[in-house]
């Protein structure tokens, strides 16, 4: 909980990733991770892949900038007086997404948030003092499944801010995703669509324009195999590699 005002920290880690971690989440990014979210924040680029291994940190790093996103309502101006802030600042729509080939997939990204919200993340761990870190801004956030109008089950992730993070599958080529705008896109495991060859024309066309609106960055997380070398290497020539 936030007591005595507001931290100084809440300010600093507007433009400083490393510290929103650290400080609201109780997450301590390692230099890859801040290396990644610095170059998210500065916009460097619209698109950043990501060829790290197994458990070092992908998820975390994503889902720290979905959360930063979300809090900061990051992209839309910030509010000069408090009917400002409740007319205008509240009231923009405001969404990110998070996708994966397959909404098992992407669930387990929502699965990860949960754990940061209840404080019991592995990245919240203190190896040294074997105590979990204190994340004061994580009960601002819920991770839920809700029944939408076609009775479909859907994940989000909701901040107090009136911010939400989407969870949806790439099944399909995408066409699921033919309206709507994000302001922050993540494309998890994108190396395993069921099609390889379907991957250009859902990277390039259907989220490319998802992200127009906002010119919302673009992070392609997974592992490089054989079936899709090729595509990666054209990919390659598009994007803010960190390696």
């Amino acid at each position: 909980t936030i007591t005595g005002g507001t931290p100084r920290w809440i300010e600093a880690g507007r433009t400083d990733i490393a510290v929103f971690a650290r400080e609201a989440l109780g997450i301590k990014l390692h230099e890859a991770q801040i290396e990644l979210g610095e170059a998210v924040l500065r916009n460097v680029a619209q698109y950043y892949e990501l060829h790290w291994a197994n458990r070092s940190g992908k998820t975390t790093v994503v889902i720290s900038l979905h959360m930063h996103a979300l809090w900061y309502r990051r992209g839309v101006p910030e509010a000069v007086s408090r009917s400002d802030h409740e007319n205008r600042w509240m009231k923009t729509e405001y969404a990110t997404l998070h996708l994966a080939p397959l909404n098992e997939l992407a669930g387990r990204a929502h699965e990860a948030i949960q754990s940061v919200i209840d404080g019991t993340s592995e990245a919240q761990l203190d190896r040294d003092t074997g105590q979990y870190r204190d994340a004061p801004l994580a009960p601002m956030f819920a991770a839920t499944r809700e029944r939408d109008k076609t009775g479909a089950d859907r994940l989000f992730l909701r901040c107090m801010t009136g911010a939400r993070t989407d969870f949806r599958s790439t099944e399909g080529k995408a066409r699921r995703l033919e309206s709507g705008s994000w302001r922050f896109i993540t494309w998890d495991e994108w190396t395993q669509t069921e099609n390889p060859d379907d991957i250009r024309s859902i990277l390039f066309n259907r989220l490319t324009a998802r992200a127009a609106d906002y010119d919302a960055p673009i992070i392609l997380t997974g592992t490089s195999n054989e079936d899709v070398e090729h595509i990666a290497h054209t990919v390659a020539h598009r994007v803010h590699q960190v390696v």
